[in-house]
């Protein structure tokens, strides 16, 4: 009798149990907060780990910009977390042509859509009599997302953001821009100071190919711009014809100066998606 009344208690606590997990399994997910997701980020502890480079001849202008003349690698000279940073030197080879210098890493082979944050923290070293007192840009980085529109036809929606360091051009110099319907928009001025690390935020909506707010951090004061004015447009590039969602970190020596070079260090990459 106790055998049969310990069997009927298992069998009964075991239906219960069947029959909660049933009920669990047959209820929606509850709804998430809305908030950032992180998708990717790093800190180049760990080597490239798939960030590569390559160098534009901006506009085809073979005659003042060079190839086979920059250097993107990882760095012990300067970080803002750890050991190590990217250092992005444009005109490495202290040739006499501009080099606009892409670090770049594919993150997704596939074209995205959404709203995405794209954070990098740099810095720009001292001028030292010999290298680096002669940008033309950069900090600059940007999120290049490429679509197939039509079968093999695909189209480039670059959202970037572009720090003038020309000190040589009295109307651009320490001002911001944006890539804005396929040509650089003035955002504002705000000055970097050199050996200074800066957290640089972009936000923009892949679903309307528009730009929502660029923020600067210096650690302890935030400048956000807003710059929801702004679009993206689909570009035919040279060499783009694959989807795919890529992070850029980039520089530029100054125009027309030979021997110019120019570095910064970039380090704690953050992309985030809004759910």
């Amino acid at each position: 009798m106790i055998l049969k009344e310990n069997f009927m208690k298992k069998t009964a606590l075991a239906f219960v149990v069947s029959m909660i997990i049933f009920i669990l399994d047959s209820c929606p997910p509850l709804p998430q907060e809305p908030g950032w997701n992180e998708r990717y980020s790093y800190d180049f502890e760990s080597g490239l780990s798939g960030w590569d480079y390559f160098e534009e001849i901006v506009n085809g202008d073979t005659e003042n910009y060079g190839d086979n003349i920059g250097l993107s690698e990882i760095s012990t000279e300067a970080a803002n977390s750890g050991s190590n940073s990217l250092c992005v030197w444009a005109n490495y080879a202290g040739s006499d042509l501009s080099n606009h210098l892409i670090g770049n890493y594919p993150w997704s082979m596939d074209a995205r859509s959404g709203i995405w944050r794209y954070e990098v923290t740099v810095l720009i070293p001292p001028a030292d009599g010999q290298s680096n007192q002669l940008g033309q840009t950069g900090p600059e980085f940007s999120l290049q997302n490429t679509r197939e529109i039509s079968a093999g036809e695909f189209r480039t929606f670059t959202a970037g953001i572009q720090y003038c360091a020309n000190p040589g051009d009295p109307v651009t110099y320490q001002n911001w821009y944006a890539w804005d319907n396929a040509g650089w928009v003035l955002i504002g001025s705000c000055p970097l100071s050199e050996e200074t690390w800066y957290t640089l935020a972009l936000e923009m909506d892949y679903d309307t190919n528009s730009y929502i707010a660029f923020e600067i951090t210096n650690g302890t004061v935030t400048m956000r711009y807003d710059i929801s004015t702004m679009q993206m447009t689909g570009e035919e590039k040279e060499g783009f014809d694959s989807e795919g969602f890529w992070l850029t970190c980039e520089t530029e020596n100054m125009w027309g100066e030979d021997g110019s070079e120019y570095r910064i260090f970039y380090d704690d990459v953050l992309l985030l998606q809004w759910h």
